[in-house]
Formats: structure tokens, C-alpha cells, sequence
């Protein structure tokens, strides 16, 4: 019996860069999101924060949000700072 998996792509990375693409708006606010929450009088804090933002990354887990939410309907403003929510929990 032949392996199912095997006679399909597990991955496409040109169709994957195209779903990024298209919420890249609203990565991009995820971004300004969490800078924002970053921002305080604390230079320890702001220097933290900085780290963890700079550090790279995908952020496939706020794409993951962003999709969920859209598949679902929801095109609000709060899928935005759930995903950034998220993405703050994962990093810390």
C-alpha cells in the first residue's frame, strides 16, 4: 500500500510567502502593537522589549491568529492585539 503523504507537497513555500503577503498590513500593525505596549519609562523594560522585538522571527503565530480570525469572519480590531498577545506570551 503506497503512503498518502508521499504523493502530495507537505509544503509549498511560494504559496506559503503569498498568505504572509497578503496580511502583511496587519503584521504590521501586530508590530506597532507591541511596540507600543513596550513603551513605558523603564529603560530595563524598553531594552528587554527591544531585544525580543529585534530578534527576528516569522511571527507565524500572529499570522496563525490573523488567518483564524479572518476564516472565522472577524476583521476587528481585537484580532490584532490577540495576536500580538500571543506573540508576547510565546517570546516570553
Amino acid at each position: 500500500m503506497s503512503n498518502p503523504a508521499s504523493s502530495h507537497t507537505v509544503f509549498n513555500g511560494a504559496v506559503f510567502a503569498a498568505a504572509l503577503e497578503r496580511i502583511r498590513a496587519d503584521r504590521d500593525r501586530v508590530e506597532v502593537v507591541m511596540r507600543e505596549q513596550l513603551a513605558c519609562d523603564s529603560e530595563l523594560i524598553r531594552t528587554i522589549g527591544e531585544h525580543l522585538l529585534s530578534s527576528g522571527g516569522k511571527r507565524i503565530r500572529p499570522a496563525l491568529v490573523l488567518w483564524t480570525a479572518e476564516l472565522h469572519g472577524y476583521l476587528g480590531p481585537r484580532r490584532i492585539q490577540v495576536a500580538a498577545a500571543l506573540e508576547f506570551i510565546h517570546t516570553a
